[in-house]
């Protein structure tokens, strides 16, 4: 990983550090975030990988096999207690049968979360 950055913008980085030091874990997080979703999006392309049989743009061994192919994606939040909302790109394929384990359907945020939920309710 190379970065091509310049020795005004890491002044600029420190002083706005400087003067609010709270901004270092905003940008920490934002970043944490991005790698989180990238790392879950690999992951349930990969699992789509498995549920294929093949890689991207490879072809089916067997023309008698039923076809299905990858047919695109689509945008989903997930909110994970301590890092926050993260985006996931959670493919698909054309026959409908592929259905991730990473992350059901239904789950839009983490358990830990929702035992915070419960917790909460039961206080009042």
């Amino acid at each position: 990983m190379n970065f091509n950055i310049t020795t005004q913008e890491i002044k600029e980085l420190f002083l706005i550090i400087k003067e609010e030091p709270t901004k270092l874990y905003e940008m920490m997080e934002v970043n944490m975030q991005k790698h989180i979703g990238k790392y879950l999006s690999k992951l349930i392309d990969l699992e789509l990988t498995d549920h294929l049989g093949r890689k991207p743009y490879q072809r089916a061994k067997c023309s008698l096999t039923p076809k299905n192919y990858r047919n695109g994606s689509y945008n989903r939040k997930f909110l994970i207690k301590r890092i926050g909302e993260v985006g996931i790109k959670v493919p698909r394929d054309r026959n409908n049968e592929f259905h991730t384990q990473v992350l059901p359907k239904a789950k839009r945020y983490d358990k830990r979360i929702s035992n915070d939920l419960h917790a909460m309710f039961l206080r009042v």
